[in-house]
C-alpha cells in the first residue's frame, strides 16, 4: 500500500466469484487487518454470488470504481449489459443502475466484457448500452 500510495495509485478489493472474495468476506478481511482497502463492484460478480442488492449493500461505503456486465446468474461470461433479455443475461439493469446512483460522487460506469467475434461494430453497441444504461429510470421514479 505504501508503494502504491507513492505513485498515486490507490490497491481496491473486487468482489470474485469465489468463497475468498465474497462481499462479506472482503468486509471481514479488512476488519481483520485494519487496512481499511476500498473495493471494485463487479455488477456480474455479485449477480453470480449473493446477488447484487446484498453484495453492493455491503461494499457501498467503500466502493470507488465499477465493473459492469451481464450473465445468467451461473456463469461468469462476461456479456454486455443486456437490457432486454434476449442475449442470455438475466441482471435486473433498472433496479442496478437505481443502486448504483444512490452513491453519492458517482463513479463512471467500466463495461467489463468478453469479445464477441460476430460483431461488426463493437463501439457502436458500446455507445448503445450506454445510452440504455443511463436512460434506465427507477420504477419509484
Amino acid at each position: 500500500m505504501v508503494f502504491a500510495g507513492q505513485r498515486g495509485v490507490e490497491i481496491l478489493l473486487e468482489n470474485t466469484p469465489n468463497e475468498l472474495a465474497t462481499a462479506e468476506n472482503l468486509q471481514l478481511f479488512n476488519s481483520m487487518t485494519h487496512l481499511k482497502l476500498n473495493y471494485v463492484f463487479d455488477t456480474g460478480h455479485a449477480h453470480i454470488g449473493a446477488g447484487i442488492e446484498h453484495e453492493f449493500a455491503i461494499m457501498k461505503p467503500r466502493i470507488r470504481s465499477l465493473h459492469v456486465h451481464d450473465n445468467d446468474g451461473k456463469e461468469d461470461s462476461h456479456l454486455f449489459p443486456d437490457i432486454s433479455k434476449r442475449e442470455g443475461g438475466t441482471i435486473d439493469w433498472t433496479a442496478t443502475m437505481e443502486l448504483l446512483r444512490s452513491c453519492p460522487g458517482q463513479y463512471p460506469l467500466l463495461l467489463e466484457l468478453r469479445e464477441v467475434a460476430a460483431m461488426q461494430h463493437p463501439l457502436d453497441e458500446i455507445s448503445r448500452v450506454f445510452d440504455q444504461l443511463e436512460s434506465l429510470q427507477s420504477a419509484h421514479a
